[in-house]
């Protein structure tokens, strides 16, 4: 997580966070979390008949919403998650397409909102892992550095 960059729609939102408003999100195939998954050619393979010679690139980000730092109770607390697309242009992904919003389900103490029930009623009998994230860098640097360890 980052504070937002200028070409991010949080920037106008006046880093509703902090250094906490904006992040890259990436795919991880077969759960390896060793490699990121390249977005473009996910979309290359899920379409069928894909036309030859095109390249696709992606990007996928979360922004925090201007209005995160409401704290009241009953307050929507959203992200929007950002889906960029571009194609025959390496590096660049300036189409927006597929974006939409999400509801806050675990706050920044890793403590169920008022959604998460919603959200697990309406997930019914799926496994499924949430995971809220690192508080800080520095906690995301001291796992880095276990991994790296254990490599």
């Amino acid at each position: 997580m980052s504070k937002c960059p200028k070409y991010a729609t949080c920037s106008n939102w006046g880093n509703p966070l902090g250094d906490m408003s904006f992040g890259y999100m990436q795919l991880h195939l077969y759960g390896n979390l060793e490699k990121a998954s390249n977005i473009g050619k996910q979309a290359e393979s899920s379409v069928q008949n894909w036309p030859s010679g095109v390249k696709a690139s992606g990007a996928f980000t979360i922004e925090a919403k201007k209005d995160f730092k409401n704290t009241d109770p009953g307050s929507n607390r959203v992200w929007r998650r950002k889906c960029q697309w571009g194609m025959n242009s390496p590096g660049c992904a300036a189409w927006n397409f597929g974006s939409y919003d999400l509801t806050q389900i675990i706050d920044g103490d890793g403590k169920e909102t008022e959604y998460f029930q919603e959200w697990v009623k309406y997930m019914g009998k799926v496994q499924m892992i949430v995971w809220s994230g690192f508080k800080s860098q520095k906690d995301k640097n001291q796992l880095a550095k276990k991994y790296e360890k254990q490599r």
